[in-house]
């Protein structure tokens, strides 16, 4: 019983990792932990990546927020859907 609460907390820290760094910080601490030694070498070289920022201005946010309530984050999920999506397809 305790191994399957232990099991259960670890996999919620490395979702709660994996949000907060992100898919390239998931990878360095995967690359972290699979040294297997325990030490954390922050000298690992690093990889190159692009990236593409994007910036949306969503004008009368505050009156949105006032009338979705506990719904802003399915409609604010929505834009950022909409967004990767024209990311990939035109390219970045």
């Amino acid at each position: 019983m305790k191994t399957v609460e232990l099991q259960k907390t670890i996999f919620r820290i490395g979702n709660l990792l994996q949000c907060s760094f992100g898919q390239l910080g998931a990878m360095i601490i995967k690359e972290q932990l699979s040294s297997g030694d325990g030490n954390l070498d922050i000298m690992i070289p690093g990889i190159k990546v692009t990236v593409v920022f994007m910036v949306v201005r969503i004008n009368n946010f505050v009156d949105y927020s006032d009338c979705l309530k506990a719904h802003i984050t399915e409609f604010l999920n929505k834009i950022v859907s909409i967004m990767h999506r024209s990311a990939d397809r035109w390219g970045g």
